[in-house]
């Protein structure tokens, strides 16, 4: 059995798929809360499509999961082998919201760069992500229309958990200059430019909270294919870097804030996402509706 699939899951509920498998007439599936014994298990459920639901679950419950083909035929039953354990664990409840807001607003005071704006002017209404078509040269047309798509998954995991929009994608506009050069701001949008710099210091694209701006540097955007966009969306509603080390480095991110300054990412927001394009987290989601939101 190949190609088990978490597809969707809530705090109540996980849904399973798997390929299908050739002449098979149906499948029969062992699912169960991790860790219990095999004698406590109720009896396998059958499904004929390669694809099974399991209700009425409790917030933050792992449940473990094994699946076989089975075929029936006149001459008698057939049983294929247990695929290998999957696990899945229901998302928890959203948490009671504290100082997520006022450490947000906090980000940047002081700088060049911050407060972010974005935060007081949330109504409700969507920000528009778009690109200034002017700085973007032609042969990276292509790389904006890939971070395009990373936004387009960014908006729809938000949508998908909170239940309300907060980022959408917008047309391409015609800014001429940048927030932080002294240009004109936009209310209730977001602007990405690509910049003709290169040496900013190893740093290939950066964020400004107070413009609700995003800045790639000339030639850094071939090859960022990866959760950098979404990283930096995040700066742009008050989230600094999480102090925790790195699974995967092993050292924290090389800019940090003061405690105090800003919301803390995940580490997996933070950067510790090369397999992930939308590494934003439960966690980070549900800071982010506390954070536009308020505290309650």
């Amino acid at each position: 059995m190949t190609g088990i699939e978490i597809a969707d899951k809530g705090q109540d509920f996980v849904l399973w798929t798997w390929n299908p498998v050739t002449g098979a007439t149906g499948y029969e599936a062992d699912v169960f809360r991790a860790g219990t014994p095999p004698s406590e298990r109720n009896a396998p459920v059958h499904t004929e499509e390669p694809s099974l639901r399991v209700d009425g679950l409790e917030p933050g419950t792992a449940m473990e999961f094994f699946v076989r083909a089975v075929r029936e035929t006149v001459g008698g039953r057939a049983v294929g082998p247990w695929s290998e354990i999957a696990v899945a664990e229901t998302l928890p409840e959203p948490r009671e919201c504290t100082d997520e807001r006022e450490l947000a607003i906090a980000f940047g005071v002081g700088t060049s760069w911050g407060p972010p704006v974005l935060i007081e002017e949330w109504n409700g209404t969507p920000f528009s992500f778009s690109f200034d078509r002017e700085s973007v040269p032609e042969d990276e047309e292509p790389d904006v229309q890939y971070v395009l798509e990373i936004v387009k998954r960014l908006s729809v995991k938000i949508e998908q958990q909170l239940e309300y929009s907060v980022i959408e994608v917008g047309e391409w506009t015609s800014q001429r200059r940048a927030c932080r050069d002294g240009g004109r701001r936009m209310r209730n949008q977001i602007v990405a430019f690509v910049s003709p710099e290169t040496d900013r210091g190893n740093r290939l694209v950066t964020a400004a909270p107070n413009c609700a701006e995003i800045q790639y540097y000339g030639g850094t955007m071939k090859g960022r294919r990866d959760g950098t966009i979404v990283h930096e969306i995040f700066h742009l509603f008050g989230f600094t870097h999480s102090p925790d080390p790195l699974v995967r480095s092993g050292r924290p991110h090389h800019s940090q804030t003061p405690p105090g300054d800003g919301y803390p990412m995940t580490t997996t927001l933070t950067g510790d996402y090369p397999e992930s394009d939308v590494p934003a987290t439960y966690d980070d989601i549900d800071a982010l509706r506390c954070i536009l939101e308020g505290a309650r």
